[in-house]
């Protein structure tokens, strides 16, 4: 009898624990249909003595910053592996705030948040979760993120919301912003390192173009004194250009641009040029915050923010707001030399591209239309005087000649 009792306990003992794991297990399966994100014991790998002891580093780390009322953000928290090491990184940096959960979580899933985290360092701001989240979720690379400063990523952020990033151009982001420049006036040194070669070169090139009458603009210059731009990289990126304007298919390009743009009366047309495929590319871009409604915009062409980390040779717009825009080729200058205007900006986008070379283009009478760039010559520009290319105390202006537009 005594062995008959002994029997039926165990039996019950070991049935109970069976029905308690069960019940358990149905719980857990029931709870995973009902609340599948709030906790990561229904959606991760992690066992419970994990969860567990991941939730007392996260309490302890935390320190006074935990409230219970919390528990639920923390759990969706805890299910991304790295965020432990995060919430280290963070609170080192003495930035972590339970009332930013939401926001961490969005880091997280960039998959990059513990290595953004370290890339910024001390310019971690956990006010600004939202903007970093936007912009790696923009497909900004996560070394460039961390060059920025924190006002930089505030604007960036804020562009981005009206002016986002054309998925054709996230190839072309640079960490270095000469790299494409360097590359572009060492691919085909066909003229040597011989200075004075290519300046004769080029001199001669351009004795071959029309120029156009300065008469009417805001400036005169001369480009028969090229021989004052000394530095080989600059030379030899002012010969890509005038190759480029000699070949009939990139002057249908062009028409085609100038076109798009006279039938637009609400503003400039413009873009970046990109060095690829061993030659010049100019790539349209549409401006910033373009008003479909506003008339006005149509004197200026205002370039997106993010396009100060595509690497590229400069930037383009062009001046085709009428059949003759004569009167306004070349750079503007308005408010004077040292008030803004496109030489102005030239002056804030060599910060990051010494070798930066701008272009304008201007619609002529007929059909015909001007080139210009401005750049600073990383010798010499400071030091040319008004009898030269014409020297602006920003940079130079090199008139590269008229040209005959065509169309098929």
């Amino acid at each position: 009898m005594l062995k008959e009792m002994k029997k039926t306990a165990i039996i019950s003992f070991v049935a109970g624990i069976l029905a308690t794991t069960a019940f358990l297990h149905i719980k857990d399966k029931l709870m995973e249909f009902i609340y599948p994100e709030n906790s990561i014991r229904y959606s991760s790998n992690l066992t419970r003595q994990e969860i567990n002891k991941n939730r007392k580093e996260l309490e302890y780390i935390l320190g006074d910053g935990y409230e219970e009322r919390f528990s639920e953000k923390y759990n969706k928290f805890l299910k991304y592996k790295e965020s432990l090491e995060l919430a280290r990184v963070l609170e080192k940096e003495g930035c972590f705030s339970n009332y930013g959960i939401d926001d961490y979580i969005a880091l997280l899933k960039t998959g990059k948040s513990v290595e953004l985290v370290k890339e910024l360092e001390s310019r971690f701001r956990a006010d600004l979760c939202n903007e970093y989240t936007l912009l790696l979720n923009n497909g900004l690379p996560l070394n460039i993120i961390g060059s920025m400063d924190r006002f930089y990523v505030t604007n960036l952020a804020k562009d981005l919301k009206d002016n986002p990033i054309p998925e054709e151009f996230l190839k072309y982001f640079s960490f270095n912003g000469c790299d494409n420049s360097i590359k572009a006036a060492a691919h085909n040194p066909v003229l040597g390192a011989d200075t004075k070669k290519i300046q004769e070169y080029l001199q001669n090139q351009l004795n071959k173009i029309e120029q156009i009458d300065r008469e009417k603009s805001d400036y005169t210059e001369n480009s028969s004194k090229i021989s004052n731009i000394k530095n080989i990289n600059t030379l030899y990126l002012i010969k890509e250009y005038v190759d480029y304007f000699e070949d009939p298919n990139n002057l249908k390009d062009i028409t085609r641009m100038l076109d798009e743009d006279l039938n637009d009366p609400f503003s400039e047309h413009g873009g970046v040029i990109i060095f690829e495929d061993n030659k010049y590319n100019f790539k349209t871009i549409n401006p910033a915050k373009k008003d479909l409604k506003n008339l006005e915009d149509n004197v200026s062409y205002k370039t997106p923010a993010w396009t100060k980390y595509v690497g590229c040779l400069g930037d383009f717009h062009l001046h085709a707001t009428t059949e003759d825009d004569s009167e306004y080729a070349g750079p503007s200058m308005d408010g004077g030399i040292l008030f803004g205007g496109d030489l102005a900006a030239l002056e804030s986008e060599t910060d990051r591209n010494a070798y930066r070379m701008n272009c304008v283009i201007t619609k002529l009478k007929g059909d015909k239309f001007n080139v210009d760039i401005y750049f600073k010559d990383v010798i010499s520009w400071h030091i040319l005087g008004s009898n030269s290319a014409y020297s602006t105390g920003r940079g130079i202006v090199l008139d590269l000649g008229v040209y005959d537009m065509i169309r098929d």
